[in-house]
């Protein structure tokens, strides 16, 4: 009993620091960044006239699988961006300006990503060499029905 005692009194300080705001969820979608995953995934969006932020028409031909190790979100994806198919990984953000944040744009691990998708588009993501990442914002393709699903 002491034990689960401990268990439950370090349980509830964690969830007193730690509010719902502060783990980066955001008002305008506060289910984080996994069911984001899972809806691109899954291919629970509306993907008819899907474009990167840039105006180019963007076709997934493999969303890719989620993966928990650490690196990009989503392996083995494919997109056809502008007829041009591209093969690699995918990073899911909740807001662009995350990819900055969480140091991506330093890590080599993330040159292979071919799409940033994210539910909202605030700033541009960059590689280490650069090369400016094509992104899609599904902030208006995600229904409620899509996030009842997770």
């Amino acid at each position: 009993m002491k034990a689960f005692f401990h268990w439950s009194t370090t349980f509830t300080n964690v969830q007193n620091e730690f509010t719902a705001g502060s783990i980066l969820l955001d008002p305008a979608f506060p289910y984080g960044e996994d069911l984001l995953q899972f809806i691109w995934e899954q291919g629970l969006f509306e993907r008819r006239g899907l474009v990167t932020t840039d105006g180019r028409a963007v076709e997934v031909v493999k969303a890719g699988r989620i993966q928990g190790d650490s690196g990009p979100d989503l392996a083995d994806a494919q997109v056809r961006i502008d007829e041009q198919l591209w093969a690699g990984t995918v990073e899911v953000h909740l807001r662009s300006s995350e990819w900055k944040a969480h140091g991506h744009h330093h890590d080599p691990a993330y040159e292979n990503v071919v799409l940033h998708v994210v539910y909202e588009h605030d700033a541009e993501a960059c590689t280490v060499s650069g090369r400016t990442l094509p992104t899609v914002e599904l902030l208006p393709r995600v229904s409620t029905e899509s996030i009842g699903l997770y």
